[in-house]
């Protein structure tokens, strides 16, 4: 899959600006961020590889990297590869 890059800059969010939220990610970074986030829902914190999560849908297009994750992480599930993910 490659590396998937995505910038947080909105200026509605001043929060996240000042935070110079980045997201910065290997695929398997992202199941495991999925695996280790999907209980708890998306909110604001730090997980393997210095990655950002944030609960308000207006940073770093929140909402729509959460719907990213859950495709992903669907996907790992129908297809039984959930062995994959390595804890």
């Amino acid at each position: 899959m490659g590396n998937a890059t995505l910038n947080g800059n909105n200026s509605q969010c001043s929060d996240c600006n000042s935070q110079g939220v980045h997201f910065t990610m290997t695929h398997f970074e992202i199941i495991f961020m999925v695996s280790t986030r999907v209980k708890t829902g998306f909110t604001t914190g730090h997980v393997s590889g210095g990655i950002v999560l944030s609960n308000q849908p207006t940073c770093a297009g929140g909402e729509a990297l959460a719907f990213f994750y859950i495709a992903l992480i669907k996907e790992q599930i129908s297809d039984k590869r959930t062995s994959l993910i390595e804890t």
